[in-house]
């Protein structure tokens, strides 16, 4: 199983509020960074599943994981974007399978 060291868990997790800086600005920001403020001390260190069969289930595996899902999220959005169509069309058909995938919604 992987292991993180305290220097790379406080990496990850600096990376994390860097990611937040970087995105988001004005009233909620200032909310997110409230929020993962409060809650540094146990998702610094919470792995990303609690099954050991599953993927990142170590110690900083969730922070790892969001870390991940955010940079490959980001190339795949600016190939799109840039190649394919316009970010508002991006946005449209992001939009369209966030509800086709809702839960609540029969098909």
């Amino acid at each position: 199983m992987k292991q993180l060291n305290e220097t790379q868990l406080q990496e990850n997790w600096d990376k994390l509020i860097g990611v937040l800086n970087d995105t988001f600005e004005g009233e909620r920001l200032e909310k997110l960074l409230t929020m993962y403020n409060h809650l540094q001390d146990r998702m610094i260190v919470a792995p990303a599943s609690a099954k050991e069969e599953y993927h990142n289930c170590y110690v900083g595996g969730y922070v790892n994981h969001v870390l991940h899902v955010y940079e490959n999220a980001k190339r795949v959005s600016e190939l799109y974007v840039s190649e394919l169509c316009s970010f508002k069309d991006s946005l449209i058909i992001l939009e369209t399978f966030s509800l086709l995938s809702a839960p609540s919604i029969a098909i």
